[in-house]
């Protein structure tokens, strides 16, 4: 989201008094880099007012080199752009602004309303080249803005990133158990469900030996007193 300064004549100026204003805000916007401000560009509207709009830079750093100027052209050829820094020109702020708009009050005897888009009216004036202490005060807090968000983004940033803790030498671990060998070495075949008994053993009470099992197995034939 932007911010920007508004600035309007109080008076309707006859076009062509408008055009000298014009040329001179130009004029006298000339000998700024404006860096950490928009400079002063005025139009006419249709009632015949003077406006313009300035937007503020509050992360403007002064440019060291022109990265646009093609490094084989020389300073001295018609096409080079020496940089900002290398003109000696002062930087253009808030304040640089407001004070080329008391200029062009003094020289064309034109006064100012100054606002800004979160306000519904004008924060102050600027007459016969004089602005009101109070607008002095907020353009001098806004013109601060970038100072403090350059404060707080550099406390914000970690000089470097956090390594986690190592752990101490007594640090516990769990250790992994063997598990219990089982005990029943018989083979998975002959295991016996509930109620059964065991290969080789019988129930209490009922041992018998091959011959009477044998016995057993044989059909029985009743001999009657008599008969063979």
């Amino acid at each position: 989201m932007g911010f920007s300064i508004q600035y309007r004549s109080t008076e309707a100026v006859h076009p062509a008094r408008a055009f000298e204003i014009k040329a001179d805000a130009s004029c006298l916007s000339s000998g700024f880099t404006w860096a950490s401000c928009e400079p002063v560009v005025l139009e006419q509207q249709s009632d015949g007012h003077l406006m313009g709009t300035s937007m503020p830079n509050f992360f403007a750093e002064p440019a060291e080199s022109d990265p646009t100027q093609d490094p084989g052209t020389s300073a001295s050829s018609p096409d080079a752009q020496p940089p900002a820094a290398d003109q000696q020109l002062p930087d253009g702020t808030v304040l640089a602004m407001t004070d080329v708009l008391c200029e062009l009050s003094r020289r064309h005897k034109v006064d100012w309303q100054i606002g800004h888009e979160f306000e519904s009216e004008p924060i102050g004036e600027i007459r016969r080249g004089v602005m009101d202490p109070s607008l002095r005060e907020q353009l001098e807090a806004f013109s601060t803005i970038g100072t403090l968000l350059d404060e707080l983004t550099e406390q914000d940033e970690p000089d470097e990133i956090p390594k986690p803790p190592s752990k101490p030498a007594n640090f516990w671990e769990p250790s992994t158990l063997p598990l219990p060998k089982r005990t029943d070495d018989a083979p998975s075949g002959n295991r016996t469900g509930p109620g059964q008994a065991k290969p080789g053993r019988s129930k209490p009470g009922n041992s018998k030996s091959p011959s009477d099992q044998d016995d057993e197995d044989e059909p029985r034939v009743l001999k009657f007193p008599g008969t063979e």
